[in-house]
């Protein structure tokens, strides 16, 4: 049986609503590009603290900062200058006077920062954290003042 012919008019809807998927798709893609998503997953604290160490103590520019935040995969937010893991649940925002981090942890707020600050190796002290609990996630946050030239 052969398959029903269809109309050129038909023909041109099948190919129009194609092309507005596709619009719908690259619109959806720059909506994303400009307004990141963290990921889901946790990530251990400690190895966040030598990330920490790598890029806010590191860098000595605020390019070089972001080049390395790239370079990891993570995406920013052109508005806020805040970069977005797209895998583990961590922001970085290395602008503004200070290098900042963000990240959620399945640990106690103490037991994170101490892992955080282990990773972090003799710049320990330097660095400010604290921890906050939000409808039960504890929020593991770090920053230093930073001059980049």
């Amino acid at each position: 049986m052969a398959a029903p012919r269809m109309g050129s008019g038909a023909g041109r809807r099948i190919a129009g609503t194609a092309a507005a998927g596709l619009c719908a798709c690259l619109l959806s893609g720059v909506a994303s590009a400009q307004s990141p998503d963290v990921g889901s997953t946790r990530a251990n604290p400690e190895v966040l603290g030598r990330m920490f160490a790598n890029i806010c103590l590191g860098a000595t520019s605020l390019e070089q900062a972001e080049g390395a935040l790239r370079s990891v995969g993570m995406l920013d937010n052109p508005q806020t200058g805040t970069f977005f893991h797209q895998e583990f649940d961590l922001s970085v925002n290395p602008g503004g006077g200070q290098c900042s981090m963000v990240f959620v942890t399945d640990r106690g707020g103490d037991e994170a920062i101490a892992a955080f600050r282990s990773g972090l190796g003799v710049a320990a002290q330097s660095v400010q954290t604290s921890f906050q609990t939000n409808a039960g996630e504890v929020y593991v946050r770090a920053g230093i003042g930073v001059q980049w030239r």
